[in-house]
């Protein structure tokens, strides 16, 4: 499969500075480092891969997207020989370069960049990595500021006696990271919000009198007190009551995000 440009509006889902901690939903972080890593297999053995490094609160969360995919059905790993296997490893590939841009992305490069940079798709996947970070201007090699989302492990890790907080393995639940707000923002966290209906058609819906017909949504955004603006962070509900968003108890005991403030270590696993 050849690698080239994703566009990220595909993957799109209908903060405040956090000083020394971090918490579930909107950070501010700092993106490290990242690029190809050509060693990423276990012990340092040869596997390709791309690695980002973050930084929130102090503590470092690692991100690495392994150009081989493990293709699952019904849990079980694929071998190849069904016939829906094409489609689902095409389908995560897309996914783990769509994520890739991502990341390249919050450092200030523009989808049209994206475009530009593959208007012919390359063979390899050190090519892909090496243009994406090609595109990155020399002042933002590291210790970029960004925006950055993290989320609960979906299950409790070997080991431990809860879930803690990582970042998103993909862009199903929503974008992750994006370039760091302006100082000068306020964002406000939302649980409930009011917004226009949107039939099947994907066209807004109104009223006999051509006024918008307006519907209460769950989930969790964050708007700005002084704009109004939105921002690139959102969740619905069945995100909202998931594993994502609740951290997991040995017991019982589990908690939604909501009532969960404090910080929380990272896995003991090196890479997310």
């Amino acid at each position: 499969m050849a690698f080239g440009a994703v566009n990220l509006e595909e993957f799109k889902t209908k903060p405040s500075k956090q000083g020394g901690k971090f918490t579930f939903g909107l950070n501010s972080g700092i993106l490290k480092a990242f690029g190809y890593n050509p060693n990423a297999g276990k012990g340092g053995t040869e596997g390709e891969a791309f690695d980002a490094l973050f930084e929130v609160g102090g503590r470092e969360f690692r991100v690495r997207l392994f150009k081989d995919q493990r293709i699952y059905s019904d849990g079980t790993v694929m071998t190849g020989d069904e016939p829906e296997y094409e489609e689902k490893y095409n389908k995560a590939m897309q996914e783990m370069q769509a994520n890739i841009i991502h990341i390249i992305m919050s450092t200030g490069v523009t989808q049209q960049q994206i475009n530009a940079a593959f208007t012919t798709p390359v063979e390899t996947f050190k090519q892909f990595c090496d243009i994406l970070a090609s595109l990155v201007a020399p002042t933002k090699q590291n210790d970029i500021e960004v925006d950055i989302f993290l989320e609960y492990q979906w299950n409790i890790a070997p080991g431990q006696d809860k879930t803690y907080l990582t970042t998103p393995k993909n862009l199903k639940g929503g974008f992750w990271v994006c370039s760091a707000s302006p100082d000068n923002v306020e964002w406000k966290e939302q649980k409930t919000w009011s917004e226009q209906k949107i039939n099947d058609q994907g066209e807004d819906v109104v009223d006999n009198n051509n006024n918008p017909i307006m519907i209460e949504v769950e989930g969790l955004r964050y708007i700005d007190q002084k704009s109004g603006t939105v921002h690139k962070f959102v969740r619905n509900s069945s995100y909202m009551n998931s594993n994502k968003a609740i951290q997991q108890h040995i017991g019982g005991g589990n908690q939604d995000a909501k009532s969960i403030p404090e910080s929380e270590k990272p896995s003991d696993s090196p890479w997310a």
